[in-house]
């Protein structure tokens, strides 16, 4: 019963947030961190003294959540990865953040999404055909809904199927290579996750930080390279992009029973 309260509070009830979103990058920028995104990271940061702390964002819902995060960066001119599904594109924001320097990536989840529309209930279901039609419908979906960028990272959505069928979004790249499509970076691949010093990531409902454990921990012990991880609508009030996504995953899941 208090898992229910708390997550009605966390999608209707909560304060926006952003406030401490700022406190949080003033408090890093005071400790000396480099605050940047993570193909910044990967390409220029990661294995060198600094003090880095990557800023990701998987645009999940809440594209205005988004725009929020994006003005707080602009106002102390630091970067981040900002990762778009197909169902959260904004193309007006995502050129401004092209603009002020910061990253646009992928959030991409063509084998959840096909394994739903085909009724696969299981990794062992899943063929060598499964995963060349799913690569296939990748690049087709990069080619055209980011013709205009330069995309370089992309990013895994967790959708709760993956979670069902066990098996990641990320898993179609077991098989296949990002690299031959110009991109040089997965946010899972493991060099780079073993690179962090601290990867935190916040939480839909309170103490909104996944095991208690926030990035303002982290900076405050002097973890040297952080990612942190963050969503939208995990800090804003709420809003009627959250409700769509909220009402579209329940469709799905009575429907793939």
């Amino acid at each position: 019963m208090k898992q229910i309260y708390e997550r009605i509070y966390a999608d209707f009830l909560k304060k926006p947030r952003f406030q401490e979103y700022e406190n949080i990058i003033k408090l890093a920028l005071e400790k000396g961190y480099v605050v940047t995104s993570v193909i910044d990271y990967y390409k220029n940061y990661m294995g060198k003294e600094e003090k880095v702390l990557i800023l990701r964002h998987d645009i999940d819902s809440d594209r205005k959540g988004a725009r929020l995060f994006f003005e707080i960066e602009k106002k102390y001119n630091v970067k981040a990865s900002y990762y778009f599904r197909l169902s959260t594109l904004d193309y007006s924001l995502m050129d401004d953040i092209v603009r002020l320097g910061s990253e646009v990536g992928y959030h991409y989840e063509e084998l959840a999404a096909y394994c739903k529309r085909n009724k696969i209930k299981s990794k062992v279901s899943i063929t060598d055909e499964d995963l060349e039609n799913i690569y296939n419908e990748f690049v087709s979906n990069l080619n055209l809904y980011f013709k205009n960028y330069d995309i370089k990272s992309i990013a895994s959505h967790g959708d709760f199927y993956n979670r069902q069928i066990g098996v990641p979004n990320h898993y179609l790249f077991e098989k296949y290579s990002y690299t031959d499509l110009e991109i040089e970076v997965e946010t899972y691949n493991k060099e780079l996750l073993q690179s962090f010093d601290a990867y935190v990531s916040d939480a839909r409902i309170r103490p909104f930080w996944r095991d208690g454990y926030s990035v303002i921990d982290a900076i405050k012990e002097d973890k040297k390279k952080v990612l942190f991880l963050s969503h939208p609508a995990n800090w804003n009030r709420f809003n009627f992009d959250v409700l769509k996504e909220n009402l579209k995953r329940l469709f799905e899941s009575i429907y793939m029973i």
